[in-house]
């Protein structure tokens, strides 16, 4: 469980949904809104409007819930073991680490162009 505002980010066991619990309003939310996940979460990192989530594969996904926009990272075939989101100034960096070399990844997020 991570603080997401408002409200509080839940990865639920095995392959369920990312929820996001409102604590005014106790309304539950998918956040990922996604396809059918079928490799289990192993870890969730917030940081203002983007959410990044792990998987037991080695992938990373990225949402931002302001534009929905969704970015998939395959760093890994090992579990990504831990993810957290920084802000360089620049934008978000996500920093995600797996138990396979090299161990750590930096990925620099850029918010998708407004497509008029």
């Amino acid at each position: 469980m991570v603080p997401h505002g408002n409200a509080a980010l839940l990865l639920s066991s095995g392959v369920g949904p990312v929820t996001e619990v409102h604590l005014d309003s106790w309304a539950e939310v998918d956040v990922l809104e996604r396809e059918e996940q079928v490799t289990p979460w192993s870890c969730i990192a917030a940081h203002g409007d983007l959410i990044a989530v792990g998987t037991n594969s080695g992938q990373v996904t990225l949402y931002h819930t302001v534009t929905k926009s969704r970015t998939m990272l395959r760093v890994s075939d090992a579990p990504i073991t831990a993810l957290d989101i920084g802000d360089d100034g620049e934008g978000p960096v996500v920093a995600i680490v797996t138990n396979s070399s090299p161990a750590v990844w930096v990925y620099h997020w850029f918010p998708p162009d407004d497509e008029d």
